[in-house]
């Protein structure tokens, strides 16, 4: 294509339409139907082929992303061992009605099964289920897994290599992008992929990468002082399964077969404008097998023996400015029971946002993390750590009106200078503690700034409510 596309105004005025189409994809919450799974295994199969590679052997849906690292880790362990003609050295536990645990374990007995009993024959397979299942209950001990870590690098990058990523991807995204690029020109390409990128991406990429890294590599679950939930012991669980250390490592780079699905908007939201509003005329077979899975399905991994693909969330909430944020729960939520907490924008622990009435103020003050302690303090309540004496303060100013209240000031460790706050009884809403400015020195001046009025045309209601 010799000359370049140009915007056209009818075009651009159909930016907000395609950048809202993207988000409202990128932040759904509707579970996977049977039709989008079916659709979901056409496109799988049609990516494999673009890209010149046999078709994957399994194709697996799983509940949550957490699934997919541990699931998808732990399978692509077993092909490993198994590729290279070494048999599993123990197989799985007993079902149990954990749903992240049994999904987990189905997700990968269903990408490896077959692998498995091929490597372990029968009589093994019944032999090491009776035995490992009495033997797997204590944890890995911390040093076992750093030196475990350290000892099957290798190893792990062959067994979960980017090779087939990167091939789909070469054959199909990247490629109509490079042509797509070709013909609109950067700018342009830009415009468009920024306005949807920048509306999803703390709440739905970012924030589900770091927290499934973080939890493969803790791998404890079931615990509430993470900012991430997982109900399961995935270290028991590899244990049980015979992927140990191996299978842990493995899912911690599984990250390097991930493809985001639903959640890298703003790409597919640049390529999809300028196939449907701008209709270039480009060779979209391959990228639409691509497009297909990011309208249908959350993030997949890709790996030369299995596929495995993600639902979308069933809870996924923002605040004004799109940072993840939930109020009285997670922010983003899956089937399985797998959770992330967030309070504008901050990862706070679990525990602090579920148990916000309960939780002890003093207990935040003692995090080393200055944003997330100050996120954790507005989360439970200023008031509260003020009127139970957690939060040390200084009064500036106070007025013998509870309701008026009193100017105080805070220093927190970590912050360079102190925060003054106006606190007072509200008949409606019960203690209240707000940030004023630093040069506030009277309760009535902080009362008329919140207002926005001077000291000198404000006054005081006569009636509180």
């Amino acid at each position: 294509m010799s000359k370049k596309y140009e915007l056209i105004p009818e075009h651009r005025a159909r930016f907000p339409e395609w950048r809202d189409r993207w988000i409202a994809n990128a932040m759904s919450t509707a579970a996977m139907t049977d039709l989008d799974r079916e659709i979901c295994r056409s496109a799988v199969l049609g990516l494999y082929a673009a890209a010149n590679l046999p078709a994957p052997k399994h194709i697996v849906f799983v509940p949550s992303p957490f699934v997919l690292a541990f699931a998808g880790g732990f399978a692509a362990s077993i092909w490993h061992r198994h590729s290279k003609g070494a048999a599993t050295r123990a197989a799985t536990g007993a079902a149990t009605g954990d749903a992240t645990r049994a999904a987990t374990r189905a997700a990968t007995w269903a990408a490896t099964g077959a692998a498995t009993r091929d490597a372990t024959g029968d009589a093994t397979w019944a032999a090491t289920w009776a035995a490992t299942w009495a033997a797997t209950g204590a944890a890995t001990r911390d040093a076992t897994w750093d030196a475990t870590w350290a000892a099957t690098g290798a190893a792990t990058r062959d067994a979960t290599g980017d090779a087939t990523w990167a091939a789909t991807w070469a054959a199909t995204r990247a490629a109509t992008g490079d042509a797509t690029g070709d013909a609109t020109g950067d700018a342009t390409g830009a415009a468009t992929r920024a306005a949807t990128g920048a509306a999803t991406r703390a709440a739905t990429w970012d924030a589900t990468r770091a927290a499934t890294r973080d939890a493969t590599r803790d791998a404890t679950g079931d615990d509430l002082s993470n900012w991430y939930y997982v109900p399961a012991d995935m270290r028991q669980l590899a244990h049980e399964i015979g992927v140990g250390d191996f299978g842990l490592r493995c899912a911690a780079n599984a990250y390097q077969m991930w493809s985001g699905g639903n959640q890298w908007a703003g790409e597919d939201a640049y390529l999809s404008f300028f196939q449907d509003v701008a209709q270039l005329p480009l060779d979209y077979s391959k990228w639409n097998h691509w497009r297909a899975l990011a309208e249908h399905s959350g993030p997949r991994i890709m790996h030369p023996d299995f596929c495995m693909i993600s639902d979308r969330p069933s809870i996924l909430t923002v605040d004004a400015g799109n940072r993840p944020h939930g109020e009285d729960g997670p922010f983003c939520a899956w089937r399985d029971g797998s959770a992330l907490f967030a309070w504008h924008g901050t990862r706070l622990p679990a525990n602090w946002v579920v148990n916000r009435d309960e939780i002890d103020p003093a207990e935040i003050l003692r995090c080393e993390n200055v944003e997330q302690r100050a996120a954790g303090l507005a989360c439970v309540g200023w008031a509260r750590g003020i009127k139970s004496g957690a939060i040390p303060h200084k009064v500036i100013d106070r007025d013998p009106d509870p309701m008026h209240g009193s100017l105080i000031e805070i220093k927190l460790d970590g912050l360079p200078n102190p925060g003054r706050f106006l606190f007072a009884e509200c008949p409606r809403n019960g203690d209240i503690c707000e940030g004023v400015p630093s040069n506030i020195k009277s309760v009535l001046e902080a009362q008329a700034w919140r207002v926005g009025l001077l000291p000198s045309e404000f006054s005081y209601p006569a009636v509180r409510t």
